[in-house]
C-alpha cells in the first residue's frame, strides 16, 4: 500500500530510497569501465569514441542537472523521478542492445539525464527531511552503502563481460532502473515543503489565456534565474560547490583515461580491471565511515582540513613516485587511494552542504552544484588532457594539480564561510 505521508517512513526505508536513486550513477559508470576496451573492440571504434561514451553520460547528467533542480523544487520531487526514472529505463534498452555508435551516445545522454533527476532530487529529499548537519551524517551513510554497490560493480561487471558479452554488464542498468521507478511509484511520498504550482487567472477569453499562460512561462523562467543568482552569490555554496568540483575532477580523470592506461601499458583485462576498481571502491567506503567519524569528534571545517592535508599527500605522491621512474601500477594506485579517500569525505561534506541555507529551494542548489562539479571535471579535464602528456604521465599530473586545487579550497574558502551550523535560510 502506498505511503501517503513522508513521517510515515521509517529512516531505513528513506535511506534505502536515497541508495537506491544514488546508485544509478556508480552502476551506470562502475559497471561501464570494465566494458570499455570490450566496448572498442565490438563496435570497431577508437579509443576516444570508447571514451566519449562515458565522457556524454557524464555532460548530459551534468546539464540535466541544471533542468531537474528548479522543477523539483517547483512540481515537487515524486513527479520528476516518475518521468526521469521513466526515460532512463527506456534509454537503457537502446544502450543495451544498439550496434551503432550514434544510437549509444544518445541513449548515453538520455541515460544520464533520467540519473540526473535521480541525483538532484535524492539530495534534496536529504534536505527535505534533516537539518544541515544531520544531513551530511545521513547522506554520508548513503555513500557507504553505494560503496559497496561500488565495490562489486566492477567485478559484477567483469563477470557479466565473461558470461554474456559487454551487452550482459550494460544491461544491469535496465534491472536497476526498473526497480527504483517501481520503488519510488508505490512506496515514496511528496517530500519537498512546498512544492509550488502554475497557477494562471481563470477566464473565458482563449486568447487572454494563453497570454497568460505565457507570462507565467516567462515568470518561472525569470524567477529561475533570479534563484540562480541568488545561491551563487552565496559565498557557503562557493566553498563547498567549489570543493567538491575540483575533488571530483580529479577522480573523474583517474576514471577516464585508467582503462586505457592500464591496459595497454600494463595489460590488463576486464577482470583485473573489476579488480582494480573494486579495490578503490573499498578505499572510498573507508572514506565515507572516517567522514562521520570525523565529523562527530572534529566538526565539518576540521574534518575537511584533514581530508584536505590527505588529499595533499596523494596529489604529490603520484607526481613524485612518477618523477623518480617508480613505473609499478601501485606507484599509482596507492596515492590514488588516498586521492579517494578524501574524496568521499569532500564528496559527503560538500553535496549536503551545498543546500544547507537553502530549503525551500534544496534541489536548485543541489542541482547547481551538481552542474558546476560536471562542468568543472569536463573544462578542466580538457584543458589538462590538451596541456599534459599523453598517457600516464598526463593522467598522474593532471591528478596531482586537482589534489593541490582542492586542498586549497578546503584550507581556505571552507575554513572561512564553511560553518553549516550558523546557517539560515537566504
Amino acid at each position: 500500500m502506498p505511503v501517503k505521508t513522508i513521517q510515515q517512513m521509517r529512516q531505513g526505508t528513506l535511506l534505502f530510497v536515497l541508495v537506491l536513486l544514488l546508485g544509478l550513477h556508480p552502476v551506470a559508470s562502475y559497471l561501464y569501465l570494465p566494458a570499455l576496451p570490450l566496448l572498442k573492440v565490438q563496435l570497431g571504434i577508437s579509443d576516444a569514441e570508447a571514451q566519449m561514451t562515458l565522457s556524454i553520460l557524464v555532460i548530459s547528467f551534468g546539464f540535466g542537472q541544471i533542468i531537474w533542480g528548479p522543477v523539483a523544487d517547483r512540481l515537487g520531487r515524486r513527479w520528476v523521478l516518475l518521468f526521469g526514472l521513466g526515460m532512463l529505463l527506456l534509454a537503457s534498452l537502446f544502450v543495451t542492445f544498439t550496434s551503432e555508435l550514434g544510437v549509444l551516445l544518445v541513449g548515453r545522454v538520455f541515460q544520464g539525464l533520467g540519473i540526473a533527476a535521480a541525483g538532484v532530487c535524492a539530495r534534496a529529499i536529504v534536505r527535505d527531511c534533516f537539518q544541515p548537519v544531520d544531513g551530511i551524517r545521513i547522506l554520508s551513510l548513503s555513500f557507504s552503502w553505494l560503496g559497496l554497490i561500488s565495490l562489486t560493480g566492477p567485478l559484477l561487471g567483469a563477470s557479466l563481460i565473461y558470461v554474456g558479452g559487454f551487452r550482459a554488464a550494460l544491461g544491469t542498468l535496465i534491472v536497476c532502473s526498473a526497480l527504483a521507478l517501481v520503488f519510488i511509484a508505490i512506496r515514496l511520498p511528496e517530500t519537498a515543503p512546498a512544492p509550488a504550482t502554475m497557477e494562471t487567472d481563470d477566464t473565458d477569453d482563449a486568447d487572454d489565456a494563453e497570454h497568460a499562460e505565457k507570462a507565467s512561462i516567462a515568470d518561472i523562467l525569470k524567477q529561475c534565474m533570479h534563484q540562480f543568482r541568488q545561491i551563487l552569490q552565496h559565498p557557503l555554496f562557493l566553498s563547498y560547490a567549489a570543493l567538491t568540483a575540483f575533488s571530483y575532477s580529479g577522480h573523474y580523470f583517474f576514471l577516464s583515461l585508467s582503462p586505457f592506461v592500464f591496459t595497454d601499458l600494463y595489460g590488463l583485462d576486464a577482470l583485473d580491471l573489476g579488480y582494480l576498481f573494486s579495490l578503490s571502491s573499498l578505499v572510498h567506503l573507508a572514506g565515507t565511515f572516517a567522514c562521520r567519524k570525523w565529523l562527530a569528534e572534529h566538526g565539518i571545517r576540521t574534518t575537511l582540513k584533514i581530508a584536505g592535508l590527505i588529499t595533499l599527500i596523494g596529489g604529490i605522491a603520484i607526481v613524485m613516485l612518477n618523477q623518480m621512474g617508480w613505473q609499478s601500477i601501485w606507484a599509482i594506485l596507492l596515492p590514488q587511494s588516498l586521492f579517494l579517500f578524501a574524496h568521499a569525505i569532500h564528496q559527503s561534506c560538500g553535496q549536503s552542504a551545498v543546500s544547507a541555507p537553502f530549503s525551500k529551494l534544496a534541489a536548485t542548489a543541489s542541482s547547481l552544484c551538481g552542474f558546476l562539479i560536471t562542468a568543472v571535471a569536463i573544462v578542466l579535464g580538457e584543458i589538462l588532457k590538451a596541456t599534459l602528456p599523453a598517457g600516464r604521465e598526463g593522467m598522474v599530473e593532471g591528478i596531482g594539480i586537482c589534489a593541490l586545487l582542492t586542498t586549497a579550497v578546503a584550507w581556505t574558502w571552507v575554513q572561512r564561510y564553511g560553518d553549516v551550523t550558523r546557517q539560515v535560510d537566504a
